[in-house]
Parts: C-alpha cells; sequence; structure tokens
C-alpha cells in the first residue's frame, strides 16, 4: 500500500479560520472604537441669529463680536445678506454679544451662559442712532435655546 504525503488542504482549514476569526475581531474593534467618537459630546457651543433694523428689515454687514468673559477672547463675524450670523466653536461659558454697524445704536448683550453643546439662537434687533450709542441688555428673562435638537428630562 502506498502512503500519500499530507495534502496541504488539510492545513488550510485551520488558517483559514484563524484569519476569518482575526478580521472579524479587527472589525468589531474598528466599530466600537468609532463608536465612540461619534457619540462623544461637543464640549464647545455656537450663538446664531439674525441681525434686523426697526422695520423688521435684515441688516447686513453688521459687526458681531462674541466675548469670552472669562478670558477675554472674542471672536469676530458679519451678518450675510439675510442679515444671519453664526459664532461657532465657543467653548462653555459666559459671553458678552455685541452687534455694530453704521447708522444704528451698538447693541450689548452680557451675562449670556453657554453650556456644553448648545445651540443658542439670539437674534438682534437695532435701534437707529449713532454707534457711540450703545443699547446694553442685562440681567434678562434667560435665553430660549431654541436650536438644540436634544431635550432633557
Amino acid at each position: 500500500m502506498y502512503r500519500s504525503a499530507p495534502s496541504s488542504l488539510s492545513l488550510a482549514k485551520p488558517l483559514s479560520s484563524f484569519v476569518q476569526a482575526a478580521t472579524l475581531l479587527a472589525f468589531l474593534i474598528g466599530c466600537f472604537s468609532t463608536t465612540s467618537i461619534v457619540f462623544a459630546q461637543s464640549a464647545q457651543a455656537v450663538i446664531s441669529g439674525v441681525v434686523t433694523d426697526p422695520a423688521g428689515a435684515a441688516v447686513v454687514g453688521a459687526k458681531v463680536t462674541v466675548t469670552n468673559a472669562a478670558t477675554g477672547v472674542s471672536l469676530a463675524t458679519t451678518t450675510n445678506a439675510s442679515g444671519s450670523y453664526l459664532a461657532p466653536n465657543l467653548k462653555i461659558g459666559a459671553y458678552t454679544v455685541t452687534v455694530e454697524h453704521e447708522s444704528f445704536k451698538r447693541y450689548s448683550r452680557t451675562d449670556i451662559v453657554l453650556s456644553t453643546a448648545e445651540r443658542l439662537g439670539l437674534d438682534v434687533h437695532l435701534e437707529l442712532g449713532q454707534v457711540a450709542e450703545t443699547v446694553t441688555v442685562s440681567s434678562e428673562a434667560p435665553v430660549i435655546e431654541d436650536k438644540t435638537s436634544t431635550s432633557s428630562k
């Protein structure tokens, strides 16, 4: 009787199972590591809104400055053609928002406190006058957070 050498196919089956298991393990590790990134909360907030004149028309080109009360760091932006502005990537904390445009009184809102991942809507109605004049808003009822997609219970 003639005896044949072991075939390479008998070794391929355990090797194939090992490769499949290693591939599955790598896939699962990748899924769980990206899931934690996706569900992590952002420590930054956003203030956005629309700047209008006394008639309710959009004020184009108004300078909007958002200043962190603790650090003094400011972010400046300008309203677009629809009077909208956006101040993204703000660290949590207290802020002052100032809006300026020629022919209007300067608007200043103090003590705006932002929390984690907050999207705060702050619409501003400018009054006619000189920029040297300032309308300061403080100790007002809290701003309604109307742009955050999460709810608290």
